[in-house]
């Protein structure tokens, strides 16, 4: 059974106009766990609750074997989709595609991969791919941190256009609900989403364990824009903070 986020994404990319189709990742989902992921997710929280550094081979290890297999799945889907005509589209209309998922990185992934094979260069070639993948995440930066003006507490709703399904609103009292609205802004959020969502003071104290969070191209590009972040990166990520329990308050849906 697919997870609901990605029925309630097909569902609203199918009412725009779109062919649709829904791709679990590996080992998600009702799909076969995978050993080595599941021990570098171990590995991982080891390190977050003795406030360790995340090192390079511990995130190589859960993501890079991940999305070597989600890549040519991907790949697949994209090669039977493309030629399937939209709903209500004429055969003269243009066009259109759109691709959303969790992994972000399988873009970045795709070019490496195209690279490291030889692809020829120029438009849809690796390198090409990767600095317009880098470019479309410069374009939205503000061009400087203090234009971060969100809001600091409260319940933060982002527009539809950020978050289109699951969780809607997010307390920022609550650890996990904060960390992942910060997440979710910094991969899908547009220059006024950045300014409006995130607030300045907030994300200096969450950058040392948001930028293990985000994809690398994310924490790059922030990282190269802004020295203040930079000077982060060294710091241990903080211990990710313990699950409410019900009497506790309930998450807000």
């Amino acid at each position: 059974m697919k997870f609901p986020r990605l029925v309630d994404r097909a569902r609203h990319s199918a009412a725009e106009g779109f062919t649709t189709a829904t791709i679990e990742l590996p080992g998600s989902g009702d799909r076969p766990r995978r050993p080595a992921a599941e021990q570098a997710r171990a590995d991982l929280r080891r390190a977050l609750e003795a406030g360790e550094p995340v090192g390079d081979e511990i995130v190589d290890a859960l993501v890079l074997p991940l999305v070597d297999q989600a890549v040519p799945e991907r790949q697949a889907a994209l090669d039977a989709l493309l030629p399937l005509p939209a709903p209500g589209l004429t055969t003269s209309s243009p066009g259109r595609s759109r691709h959303n998922g969790g992994m972000s990185s399988v873009p970045q992934r795709s070019a490496f991969a195209r690279a490291r094979a030889g692809g020829p260069a120029g438009p849809g070639s690796g390198g090409t791919d990767l600095r317009l993948y880098r470019e479309k995440f410069r374009r939205r930066l503000p061009s400087d941190l203090l234009e971060l003006r969100g809001p600091a507490e409260g319940i933060v709703e982002p527009p539809a256009t950020v978050v289109w399904s699951g969780l809607r609103a997010f307390d920022l009292g609550n650890e996990r609900q904060r960390m992942s609205l910060y997440r979710t802004v910094l991969a899908e959020g547009m220059r006024e989403d950045l300014c409006t969502l995130l607030n300045h003071d907030l994300l200096l104290r969450l950058w040392p364990t948001l930028r293990i969070l985000v994809s690398t191209t994310v924490r790059d590009v922030w990282e190269e824009a802004f020295p203040e972040l930079r000077a982060l990166a060294d710091l241990p990520a903080a211990q990710p903070p313990a699950r409410r329990r019900p009497h506790e308050g309930a998450a807000v849906a």
